[in-house]
């Protein structure tokens, strides 16, 4: 017999290496069991609406890495999606292979929003001193000059026909008015503060889809820590894969007490004040700027009063009495 040829002869010859069986046994169970399901999750058109809040929806909604694709009914993932992201208007899951587009189309914020049917007023949030009228609907109940108060009302819903009648509206419009803010900031001279010892522990974990398996920590993660992470995940063709090390870093801290000088505190409390006025006066125009500075008990003090120019208009329900 010269040679030998099939199956047998074939399985003979390689009894001995058992592991390339296994390794194709467990290939093909792995491509198997993968192949149907979520690898990658992108969501597409996302300019400022909350990432997490969406991904929070979706997995709820079964799209999730490792989820099954059979599994999914787009539609009503889309209609649950609509009610639950008040910033998205619009929303599409769109499956390529095993990664899940989300597709997005955020609100417009300045445009109108459709016309409700309830009647309302437009009463002013703040005091101030008016200087433009833009009534829309309703019937204007201010006029550039005067002073108004905190829930004085600007717009009425409640229009006079000139007949002796009265129609029920939405009051729309903007009221710009003259107003002024206060903003503060207090800064300890001398203080507790927590910072950095210098010690640092690393926590490495083996991420598998949505399974993670911490691999080994350096010490033991005391209560006030600093964490820093970064995802490491295996990348093919560009696309990273829900396969990979997450690498966690804590940063110790202590208690430790910090004395300022008054140029570094008035720098904190600049950066304190720069921090309020991006928050509080956003969509206000600044028209003027009056700083104060005190020291009073050990504390550095900047208060800094503003002159704006901006909308103080506020919409609420027009409720009648049924009496």
């Amino acid at each position: 017999i010269r040679e030998r040829h099939g199956v047998p002869f074939f399985l003979r010859r390689y009894h001995a290496r058992w592991g390339i069986a296994a390794g194709l046994a467990v290939y093909f169970l792995l491509l198997q069991g993968l192949t149907g399901r979520i690898w990658v999750i992108r969501i597409n058109g996302l300019e400022t609406a909350d990432r997490a809040a969406i991904l929070s929806t979706m997995e709820s909604a079964g799209v999730r890495i490792g989820g099954k694709r059979n599994a999914l009914d787009l539609t009503a993932i889309q209609l649950q999606a609509l009610r639950e992201l008040e910033d998205v208007s619009w929303l599409a899951v769109n499956l390529e292979g095993s990664i899940a587009n989300i597709d997005i189309t955020e609100w417009d914020k300045d445009a109108p929003k459709p016309e409700p049917t309830a009647p309302s007023n437009i009463k002013a949030r703040r005091d101030g001193l008016i200087v433009k009228v833009e009534a829309v609907g309703g019937q204007a109940m201010v006029q550039p000059g005067d002073a108004v108060a905190e829930g004085s009302l600007l717009i009425s819903g409640i229009v006079d026909t000139g007949e002796g009648g009265t129609l029920l509206r939405r009051a729309e419009g903007r009221i710009f008015a003259q107003t002024t803010h206060t903003l503060e900031a207090r800064i300890p001279l001398t203080q507790v503060e927590k910072r950095p010892t210098g010690r640092e522990i690393l926590q490495p974990t083996l991420q598998f889809f949505q399974f993670f398996i911490p691999l080994y920590t350096s010490g033991e993660v005391p209560a006030d820590i600093l964490l820093e992470e970064a995802d490491c995940p295996v990348t093919i063709g560009g696309v990273p894969l829900p396969v990979g090390l997450r690498l966690r870093r804590y940063t110790c801290l202590a208690d430790q007490t910090v004395t300022y000088t008054e140029e570094e505190a008035a720098t904190l409390a600049a950066e304190e004040i720069a921090r309020q006025e991006r928050e509080t006066l956003e969509k206000a125009e600044i028209t003027g700027r009056h700083e104060e500075v005190r020291l009073e008990d050990g504390c550095y003090i900047l208060t800094v009063r503003y002159d704006c120019v901006e909308d103080i208009a506020v919409e609420e329900p027009l409720l009648l009495s049924s009496n």
